[in-house]
């Protein structure tokens, strides 16, 4: 019995601007607490699409 794969080709479900700007900001909190002086920059990049 074939099991429920899910095809990356056939489309899918775009990422929220809300999801999106939620994480980063997730993600920026956790570097400033943890890498604070050791980065320049940080890009946070989506696919098909960049936050920056």
């Amino acid at each position: 019995m074939r099991g429920w794969v899910n095809d990356p080709h056939l489309g899918g479900v775009k990422i929220p601007d809300q999801v999106k700007q939620r994480t980063k900001q997730r993600i920026l909190a956790y570097a400033e607490q943890n890498y604070a002086g050791k980065y320049i920059r940080i890009d946070i990049r989506f696919k098909d699409t960049s936050v920056t």
